[in-house]
């Protein structure tokens, strides 16, 4: 049913959330090398890995359940309450991923020649966040519209 507002606003999520894959979440600069941090590991200019690099694999995991969870989602178009569950729940998640980064930026990576700096990327969950909060407010709309209907009959 993607002519439902909330399924489109689910679908951008999604589509939002996918293009974490591809793009650095945040830059470290350790000494004179700067590694980029990626949802999987922490790649250096000529694409070699960090040495001593933390385990992302909190934040890997975060990201395909995410990923998971709203291409779910989409297709319980017609078990509402349990499509705005399963959003809520997506939502707070999502959320997880850029408390991750800065955690990343505070406690993973630390030391004295170590500098660090957010990408745009890192952020993007909060976008398809809000783009899943718009979808729940419509789908909480649908349903009292369909138990609206139910009581006329």
């Amino acid at each position: 049913m993607l002519q439902r507002k909330q399924t489109l606003f689910l679908l951008i999520a999604l589509i939002v959330n996918g293009l974490l894959l591809f793009f650095p979440l945040a830059d470290f600069l350790i000494g004179n090398e700067l590694y980029s941090m990626y949802y999987n590991d922490f790649v250096y200019q000529e694409g070699k890995a960090m040495v001593d690099a933390p385990t992302l694999l909190p934040l890997t995991i975060l990201l395909f359940g995410t990923l998971a969870v709203t291409f779910i989602s989409i297709f319980m178009y017609k078990k509402r309450p349990l499509q705005i569950r399963l959003s809520v729940f997506n939502a707070i998640f999502m959320l997880g991923i850029p408390i991750f980064v800065v955690y990343m930026k505070i406690w993973g990576v630390s030391g004295d020649n170590v500098t660090s700096a957010f990408k745009v990327w890192g952020f993007l969950p909060v976008v398809s966040t809000i783009f899943t909060f718009a979808a729940i407010k419509n789908i909480i709309k649908d349903e009292a519209l369909i138990k609206s209907l139910n009581r006329i009959r």
